[in-house]
């Protein structure tokens, strides 16, 4: 027997007083393709809906073993193949990372409202402009002498790890020829950069998965 990789039991889901799953239970297992059959109001995108953590069941119980990274990979060279091919694709999903892998542009909805429409890059760089570089470096008052640089917001330290904070296209540029010019040991540098994610958060006030 195949490892199970879905199991719903006894799920139950109500509209007001519009019943649109009740008490179904199924199993999917690896590597077989499963389809959910039925006419139109019979509950197969509640059923889904609530499956892929869309929705909410009434009751019921759910189970999905997530796709390890490699098979989602394979998945959106897949989508990726599929869109050079000339074909359109219309996605929906709550994977960030998804999104912003594969989609050209985005829409952006929240309690039935579409609240911002646009490229993933746009969509950062409007809502989200801040940017941070992070290094380790044993040098004094580092994060004191980068504050005067331009696009500097924020500059903190904590022990040797100093994080600084701003935005504008040449921050990160600005940075890196300061640390050059005065000599700066540095040690782990890294470039911390918004997401959609972080977009999301900022127009809705909570997570994707809050």
């Amino acid at each position: 027997m195949p490892p199970l990789v879905i199991s719903v039991s006894h799920l139950g889901k109500r509209y007001g007083a519009t019943v649109a799953v009740d008490d179904v239970s199924l199993e999917v297992f690896e590597g077989e393709i499963f389809g959910l059959i039925g006419p139109n109001g019979a509950g197969k995108t509640t059923t889904m809906e609530c499956v892929q953590g869309h929705r909410h069941p009434d009751r019921g119980t759910i189970s999905v073993l997530g796709l390890d990274p490699q098979a989602r990979r394979a998945i959106w060279g897949l989508i990726t193949n599929i869109r050079e091919r000339g074909t359109t694709v219309f996605l929906t999903t709550h994977l960030m990372e998804e999104a912003e892998r594969l989609c050209d542009r985005v829409a952006i909805i929240e309690h039935g409202r579409l609240i911002e429409a646009g490229t993933p890059e746009a969509l950062v760089q409007k809502h989200c402009p801040e940017r941070s570089v992070v290094f380790t470096s044993d040098g004094a008052g580092v994060a004191e002498r980068l504050r005067g640089l331009p696009g500097v917001q924020t500059a903190t330290s904590s022990g040797s790890t100093h994080t600084i904070g701003g935005e504008g296209d040449d921050f990160v540029t600005e940075i890196i020829n300061f640390i050059a010019r005065e000599g700066i040991r540095v040690r782990g540098f890294r470039t911390e950069m918004p997401t959609l994610e972080d977009v999301f958060l900022k127009l809705t006030g909570h997570g994707i998965r809050d």
